[in-house]
């Protein structure tokens, strides 16, 4: 099995983020070692309508795990406080970043 592919889009880059909300959600992942793409929204414009368009949610970052909309800012904190985006991870089999 493969891990479930975790998509971060976010204003800015992991290096670089651009918001304070984008800095913390890459912080949390990083900490988690957890594998993940990202898409700059700011960029990106066809990335940001196509998150838009999937979540119905205007904020950034946005998280998907298997092209699921999973949450904004707060949800990341949520879930990796709870250890719940980790399970989810590990149930594909992956051992992290």
């Amino acid at each position: 099995m493969t891990a479930p592919a975790v998509t971060l889009y976010m204003a800015g880059t992991p290096d670089r983020p651009v918001s304070a909300s984008s800095a913390l959600a890459v912080q949390l992942l990083d900490q988690c070692r957890i594998g993940y793409d990202t898409f700059d929204i700011g960029v990106d414009m066809s990335a940001r309508a196509r998150a838009m368009s999937a979540s119905s949610y205007r904020m950034f970052p946005q998280l998907f795990v298997n092209h699921e909309f999973i949450g904004g800012g707060e949800v990341v904190v949520e879930l990796l406080r709870s250890e719940m985006l980790r399970a989810a991870h590990d149930l594909g089999g992956a051992s992290g970043a």
